[in-house]
């Protein structure tokens, strides 16, 4: 089982934190935490084409997710409340921002799986960053932003 990247030992790239305090009281069964990431992929590609351009695999220990056709920037998911979903008449299932960072955090906090999100030129790896609030040390989600050519995927490490 591959856990999130302790910060002494992560590769170069950018790592943005994000504002999700890693103790925030939510807990997704991992039932739930799937859910939403195809959930995200099925809003993307839609039911006419889910089964054209919607696919998964298991390699090893991971669950690969993949679709052809699907571009965005990774700027949607630093966001609570920001969503591609939302200026649009489509009908999606979600739309609140929050799914893909709730499920990320109760993927790595509570199921001790490693996340990465891949789409265009980036890839990012769902990981930890710690901060201060007042005298207080803290642990938030952060992103480990790195350049790569992929088309839009998400990997689960269990």
């Amino acid at each position: 089982m591959r856990s999130a990247i302790e910060p002494e030992s992560r590769p170069s790239g950018d790592l943005i934190p994000l504002n999700l305090i890693f103790t925030y009281p939510v807990n997704w069964s991992r039932y739930k935490v799937l859910r939403d990431f195809i959930q995200n992929f099925f809003d993307a590609v839609g039911p006419d084409e889910w089964k054209k351009r919607f696919a998964y695999r298991f390699e090893e220990d991971s669950l690969i997710m993949e679709a052809t056709g699907v571009s965005f920037s990774y700027d949607w998911l630093l966001h609570i409340g920001a969503s591609t979903k939302r200026d649009t008449d489509k009908h999606y299932a979600g739309f609140f921002g929050e799914g893909f960072k709730i499920a990320s955090l109760c993927a790595i906090r509570d199921h001790g799986w490693t996340v990465t999100m891949a789409s265009q030129d980036w890839e990012l790896e769902v990981t930890t960053a710690s901060l201060k609030v007042d005298q207080t040390r803290l642990k938030s989600l952060a992103y480990l932003i790195s350049k790569c050519l992929l088309f839009a995927q998400v990997l689960l490490y269990f």
